[in-house]
């Protein structure tokens, strides 16, 4: 990586200890230096995004990182639960926004949120139910998302959702 680019990783590895809570000093920045340098920076990147989404409590330590970074594609069954989870997020995304009329564009999203009982009442209860009963019906959209799309030969693709920025807009042009 150019130096240019380590200011990039420092930028991108302070805005994820913001979102842990994490001090990071300047011994840390370097391991983390030492270890990625030289993994290209886009790979690194789209490991923090990767690594924030995926709903772990803990900053990522650069061996996982790395992982992240030359892993290799996975497996149909583990590509459709990231799916369902993706789908997850934007009805999740979509349901915040209360006054916009609530339209959803992938038809699997919707067969399963209808068959789940969901309408345009209950879409409104996201962030109103208890924590043990949103993680229910995030694990059940998940498992009926999974079953009925490995019924479907050709899913089309999720609409989506805006992407994360660990950047502001104008550092990615440096």
């Amino acid at each position: 990586m150019t130096s240019q680019e380590m200011l990039l990783l420092d930028t991108a590895l302070e805005t994820m200890a913001e979102v842990y809570e994490r001090k990071l000093t300047e011994s840390l920045l370097a391991l983390y230096h030492r270890l990625l340098g030289h993994v290209p920076l886009a790979d690194i990147l789209a490991a923090c995004d990767t690594w924030l989404l995926s709903n772990s409590p803990f900053f990522p330590k650069p061996g996982q990182l790395l992982d992240l970074a030359c892993s290799a594609p996975p497996p149909a069954a583990d590509l459709l639960e990231a799916r369902a989870e993706q789908a997850w997020q934007n009805l999740r995304s979509q349901a915040r926004d209360y006054y916009n009329r609530w339209a959803l564009e992938d038809p699997l999203t919707k067969e399963v949120w209808r068959t789940m009982g969901g309408g345009y009442i209950t879409i409104h209860g996201f962030g109103r139910w208890e924590a043990s009963e949103e993680q229910w019906k995030h694990r059940e959209f998940v498992r009926l998302y999974c079953e009925l799309a490995s019924q479907q030969p050709d899913l089309p693709a999720l609409p989506k959702p805006p992407a994360l920025r660990l950047l502001p807009p104008h550092a990615e042009e440096a």
